[in-house]
């Protein structure tokens, strides 16, 4: 079967968290993503963001700001 954008961009996030890193730095990684991979996604970030000392999202997506905003009271939000 052939995946989706959306469910490459995951599978590349999974990937990369399986490595390990200290920090983790996504970069619109919600762009390539269907409604329904999206909705999965931020559900994850709930728990990428206890297993990371730091993750950096660069977003222009107001519904993940909001997600992030309304999830992680810890965030800062920094709109350039």
């Amino acid at each position: 079967s052939v995946l989706s954008g959306g469910q490459k961009q995951l599978l590349n996030l999974a990937s990369i968290m399986a490595m390990q890193p200290e920090v983790l730095i996504l970069d619109e990684p919600d762009a390539p993503m269907s409604e329904s991979v999206k909705n999965t996604f931020y559900d994850s970030l709930i728990e990428m963001k206890n297993k990371f000392e730091q993750m950096i999202v660069v977003t222009h997506s107001e519904k993940m700001q909001a997600f992030i905003q309304a999830n992680d009271s810890d965030c800062n939000i920094i709109e350039l």
